[in-house]
């Protein structure tokens, strides 16, 4: 056999499919594994798909991993992109562990942003950027941040503007002229302010319609108005951050406060960021939306909540009844 022998766990998500390919098309054999997916076809060349029903619990996921690593003649590379499930140390049959797992965090691969983008892009563009969820600051590591804007150029320009009624259209016009006018009145600001602009920032080439290019500025700013200000159009401006600590006082320097995504393998690190950030709400790895949750927002991205038990009580009015107060000598 040739190439490296590879598991990686989780593999049936985004992320997970994304590193499979990329070790596959490496010429390595390739084994994905997840917890909490059923297999979903489309298994690298040379490779294995194992999920669902089949790791019951840990106990049993262990030991399907072993026959992976019997079956494929030793393990060289254990990529962990499970998030939350925990695999405890491997051992082969002389007790000798298998020091050879590592994080996804730990793996740069431009496969990897690639695939993470259909996940992204729709939270970031939704109807245009006419929406109040929008997400149009995206914070990215200081350590991924090139390789993730390259990425992010392609899949821009990938974009498709066009009439709404044709098939191919990934993206139609914006409401009216002078939203029009509003949108590339930020773009002429955010250029003035010194963000680097890398795509759009027109009107598309088109002669007729509200249209605006999909539009990427990097090197933001904090201060600067795009960063800042409501755009609602197709604006997505990059911010760059050290740490986690940065990331979540750059989320929170904000006059609002409506929605936000966090985009981690890791589920329990991605809670946590979560519940520091100042915002109504927020999900983890994609933009989630349900009647049955309140919805609304902080600051000045609204008072109160729709949906769930907390938007039915603006319905009610509550009323107080008053008993009389006895005497102590009439208890």
């Amino acid at each position: 056999m040739t190439g490296r022998s590879i598991i990686v766990t989780g593999g049936f998500g985004v992320l997970g499919q994304a590193v499979s390919a990329a070790f596959a098309a490496a010429g390595d054999r390739v084994a994905r594994v997840d917890f909490a997916a059923a297999p979903i076809g489309g298994t690298p060349a040379g490779g294995l798909d194992i999920g669902g029903a089949d790791l019951a619990d840990a106990a049993t996921a262990a030991r399907v991993v072993a026959d992976v690593v019997a079956a494929q003649g030793g393990l060289d590379v254990l990529v962990n992109v499970a998030g939350g499930f925990v695999w405890q140390p491997l051992a082969d049959d002389d007790g000798t562990s298998w020091p050879r797992m590592f994080a996804l965090n730990a793996l740069t691969c431009r496969n990897m942003c690639a695939a993470a983008l259909p996940a992204l892009l729709p939270v970031a563009m939704p109807f245009s950027g006419q929406i109040c969820f929008s997400q149009t600051r995206l914070l990215l590591p200081a350590s991924r941040y090139d390789e993730m804007l390259e990425a992010l150029v392609g899949a821009i320009d990938g974009i498709t503007l066009g009439d709404p009624w044709e098939a191919g259209t990934m993206m139609g016009p914006l409401a009216m002229a002078r939203q029009r006018a509003r949108v590339l009145g930020y773009i002429a600001q955010g250029r003035a302010e010194g963000a680097r602009l890398l795509c759009g920032g027109d009107n598309g080439g088109f002669a007729r319609g509200y249209f605006v290019a999909p539009t990427l500025f990097a090197d933001v700013q904090p201060a600067m108005a795009i960063a800042r200000e409501e755009i609602f159009g197709p604006v997505l401006s990059v911010l760059r951050y050290r740490d986690e600590a940065e990331a979540i006082a750059l989320a929170n320097d904000s006059a609002f406060g409506l929605s936000g995504t966090v985009f981690t393998p890791d589920l329990e690190r991605g809670t946590q960021i979560a519940r520091a950030v100042r915002t109504g709400n927020i999900s983890i790895n994609t933009l989630q939306l349900d009647p049955a949750v309140p919805f609304g927002g902080f600051r000045q991205s609204g008072i109160g909540r729709e949906g769930g038990p907390e938007g039915l009580a603006v319905f009610q009015e509550t009323k107080a009844i008053y008993l009389p107060v006895l005497a102590p000598h009439t208890l």
